[in-house]
């Protein structure tokens, strides 16, 4: 109770800095805690509900416009800090965007449990894969760690031509990370592991690729989110 409270106070005073919110006729504790209850739920129906619980009368849009004001500061504030990290697990998981398939790559801690980093792409080959890595090694300090890898070719080119120290393993630690995206599913299963955008009828006739690009924003935006639960509140 006491960390959730740390958590609640150290957040509330970071978007108070941040000075994402220009209205205030709902106190900013209740717009932390609406963001706090939603990274549970994912849902703003039920975060709205749970809210009207405790007397405050929320609809479940404004709930949606305070998170999307938070996770969007979560994207640009850049609250990562490079560590050492001595073993890390790689994977990928598929979430999709309006029905096609995007891929989500994590890197995974498997001695704390930490979630390094959390990235999606609109494909899963060898240059996403060097992309991703890069990113990784970023929050790495000291020496380089060592990755445990499934069978995945793109997985392995990929750490063989950045000359990375590297496993294959079936099961084990690398379960670990297996773990994580069952998390994550769990968290998208409320809207089907599918993101659906709904954009003016003229934008779905004209620019499908501008659903597909807004959809990633959103997912992206999502993970971030989601990494912060991860790693915070879990």
């Amino acid at each position: 109770m006491g960390e959730d409270s740390n958590v609640l106070a150290l957040l509330e005073d970071w978007i108070r800095s941040l000075k994402i919110f220009k209205r205030s006729k709902k106190p900013l504790r209740v717009k932390v805690e609406a963001f706090l209850n939603w990274l549970i739920s994912s849902s703003c129906r039920k975060t709205a509900k749970f809210l009207s619980l405790t007397r405050i009368k929320v609809s479940k849009s404004s709930v949606n416009e305070w998170c999307i004001k938070i996770r969007n500061a979560l994207e640009k504030v850049e609250w990562n800090r490079a560590k050492v990290h001595k073993l890390v697990a790689i994977d990928e998981t598929c979430l999709k965007i309006n029905g096609e398939k995007h891929w989500v790559y994590a890197a995974l801690d498997v001695e704390n449990k930490e979630l390094i980093e959390i990235v999606a792409f609109p494909n899963r080959d060898m240059l996403n894969t060097l992309i991703f890595l890069k990113k990784v090694l970023k929050l790495c300090k000291g020496k380089k760690p060592k990755f445990l890898r499934d069978k995945a070719p793109w997985l392995k080119e990929a750490l063989d031509y950045l000359k990375l120290e590297q496993e294959h393993q079936t099961f084990g630690l690398r379960n670990l990370i297996e773990r994580l995206f069952g998390y994550l599913k769990h968290r998208t299963k409320l809207f089907f592991n599918n993101i659906n955008i709904n954009l003016r009828k003229a934008l779905n006739l004209l620019d499908q690729g501008l659903k597909l690009r807004r959809g990633l924003s959103l997912l992206k935006s999502f993970l971030r989110a989601f990494k912060f639960y991860f790693d915070f509140l879990r």
